[in-house]
């Protein structure tokens, strides 16, 4: 992941679109991962808390936090915790949110049948007329490119090349595959290492409609980071902005 890019873009749509630029509010990531999105808004100065089922990656991002520094290398204010989209409202209790955000496709690993109640978790966790920002890749726009499953290879620091893929199509979940191939000395052939795994392919009138059940309002809906138009046929990423009603 080319962390630099990614967060170029989207950390100044979160800061424009979640609390408008208000220092010290408190903010949930979740599905953090390894944290990068936490601890770049908690070097803004918001008090933010990443929650994630993986302690191998709640781990990594405790690591990458306690290595940085806030502005003027004051320390971060950061938070940890294990939880999964089930279990938010208890490892969050009793503790609200002005803002909660959750990116990298990370909704796209819920099932249909569990949506809505996903949803109404992360709302939970919000105050009243709180904000919620929400990601998703474009599947329906992903599905038209028929045969061309295969996004672009992209060439990592150390040389080795990464392939990704998305299938079947129409069919819920889809496969992700990736693909790395990581050069070797002299004339050896490259090491191959093939992960898998599932996403459901949500369109993203069923985004809306389980957020609606949740009692969110949606208030904005994006094609991306830049605050681009949707369009649903060309648009590569959904960006959703709700608002707790």
């Amino acid at each position: 992941m080319d962390w630099d890019r990614r967060l170029s873009r989207e950390i100044p749509f979160l800061l424009g679109t979640l609390v408008l630029g208000k220092e010290g509010a408190r903010i949930a990531d979740v599905a953090s991962g390894t944290g990068m999105h936490a601890i770049a808004l908690a070097g803004e100065g918001f008090d933010v808390k990443g929650f994630d089922p993986d302690p191998v990656l709640l781990g990594e991002a405790a690591r990458r936090a306690a290595e940085s520094a806030g502005r003027g290398g004051r320390p971060l204010s950061v938070e940890w915790a294990a939880a999964s989209f089930a279990t938010l409202p208890e490892a969050a209790s009793p503790k609200s949110f002005e803002a909660v955000f959750c990116l990298g496709n990370s909704i796209a690993l819920i099932p249909g049948s569990e949506l809505s109640s996903a949803l109404a978790n992360m709302a939970l966790l919000l105050g009243m007329g709180g904000r919620l920002v929400a990601h998703t890749i474009n599947f329906p726009n992903l599905a038209r490119r028929g045969d061309e499953p295969w996004g672009p290879v992209r060439r990592l620091e150390d040389g080795t090349l990464l392939l990704k893929g998305f299938v079947p199509r129409g069919l819920d979940p889809w496969d992700v595959i990736f693909i790395s191939l990581e050069p070797q000395e002299g004339a050896a052939p490259p090491v191959r290492t093939v992960s898998r795994f599932q996403v459901h392919p949500h369109t993203s009138e069923e985004v809306v409609a389980a957020a609606e059940s949740a009692g969110l309002v949606l208030r904005e809906r994006h094609g991306g980071f830049a605050g681009e138009e949707p369009d649903d046929f060309r648009s590569a990423d959904l960006v959703y902005l709700f608002e707790r009603s």
